[in-house]
C-alpha cells in the first residue's frame, strides 16, 4: 500500500501569484529564448504543473503565451525610449527574448496592431523624459 502524507502536518503553503512570477523572471530571465517553465518554476520552488495551474487560473492562459506577452511588453517599452532608437526593430525583439525576426513580428503586430516600426514611430516622441536621454 502507498504511502500516505499526513495532512495535518504539511506546512500551509501560500498561494503563488502572478505578481510573484513576473518578479521572478526580470529582464534577463525573460531575455532567454529557451525559458521553460521547469526554468520559472524552479525559480520559484514550485513544480511545472503547479506553475501551470496558477497561470490558467490567474491569467487564463498558459506558460508560453504568458512569457510572449511579457516579452511583448518588453519590446514595446524599448521601442518607445529614445535610448534605443539606434537598434533595429529586430534587435529589440531578441532583446526582449524572441529567438528571431520570424518569431517577433507576427506576434507583434497581432497585440498591437501594427509592426514594431511603425509602432516605434507612433510612440517615440511620446517618451522625452530625462532619463531616456542619449548619452
Amino acid at each position: 500500500m502507498p504511502e500516505t502524507i499526513n495532512a495535518s502536518k504539511a506546512r500551509p503553503v501560500a498561494p503563488l501569484t502572478l505578481e510573484q512570477i513576473k518578479g521572478a523572471m526580470g529582464k534577463e530571465v525573460l531575455a532567454r529564448p529557451k525559458l521553460s517553465i521547469g526554468d520559472v518554476a524552479a525559480m520559484l520552488g514550485v513544480g511545472p504543473r503547479t506553475l501551470s495551474a496558477v497561470l490558467k487560473r490567474e491569467w487564463n492562459g498558459n506558460f508560453c503565451s504568458f512569457v510572449s506577452d511579457l516579452r511583448l511588453a518588453e519590446a514595446a517599452r524599448l521601442l518607445r525610449l529614445h535610448r534605443y532608437a539606434r537598434f533595429s526593430a529586430e534587435q529589440i525583439g531578441l532583446m526582449a527574448g524572441f529567438a528571431s525576426r520570424q518569431s517577433f513580428y507576427p506576434h507583434f503586430k497581432e497585440k498591437y496592431g501594427c509592426t514594431p516600426i511603425e509602432y516605434r514611430s507612433r510612440n517615440i516622441n511620446e517618451n522625452k523624459r530625462p532619463e531616456d536621454a542619449d548619452y
